[in-house]
């Protein structure tokens, strides 16, 4: 179990009936939060998001997301070997979130299920988003990486919002960075 694996089960045991009523009334499905088959979908902690990034303490409660999302116990994933990530965010300002290691995608391996079975790659404009659509797709949590290389594996990227596809449509637009290449031959022996 790595370290980040293990500060995420304790936020999870943190979480409470109350946490998940407040993430149902914003349309985070029930089912997807208490199925039967789930381990922990969220971890909840005290404290703020600040321009450093987050710090424990008082403040209001968010909401920790594991990345990648723990395998449910009926899958061949399970158990999650370990976590590379920790995002966190307040439900009631969805759009604003902070990643521990600075993952480009929430759920980033649902990238290879896509372009694997040929699916289109659904894409959420933030964390309580994706909660609400029961874990599927992906969000773009760091929008400053080289997005084709992230994204660019399904034939068909699926935005659940206009303002997201035309900020992805930009993004993908963009010129990539010209590099100098150089090829260094080495001596060859005779």
């Amino acid at each position: 179990m790595n370290d980040l694996l293990e500060e995420f089960a304790t936020l999870a045991t943190a979480t409470t009936p109350d946490h998940d009523r407040a993430l149902t009334r914003r349309g985070v499905p029930e089912t997807w939060l208490k199925a039967p088959s789930a381990p922990a979908r969220y971890g909840v902690g005290r404290g703020a998001l600040t321009k450093e990034g987050w710090v424990f303490g008082p403040g209001h409660a968010h909401a920790f997301l594991p990345e990648p999302p723990l395998a449910d116990i009926d899958s061949p994933e399970w158990p999650t070997p370990e976590l590379f990530d920790l995002v966190v965010f307040r439900p009631d300002q969805p759009g604003r979130w902070w990643s521990k290691n600075e993952s480009v995608l929430l759920n980033g391996s649902e990238v290879e299920r896509a372009t694997f079975f040929e699916d289109p790659l659904v894409i959420h404009p933030d964390p309580l988003e994706w909660m609400r659509a029961g874990g599927q797709g992906v969000v773009i949590l760091d929008w400053g990486r080289f997005l084709p290389l992230h994204v660019g594996g399904p034939s068909r990227l699926v935005c659940t919002t206009l303002p997201l596809a035309e900020r992805l449509d930009r993004a993908l637009r963009a010129p990539p960075r010209r590099f100098q290449i150089e090829v260094i031959e080495e001596g060859v022996a005779a």
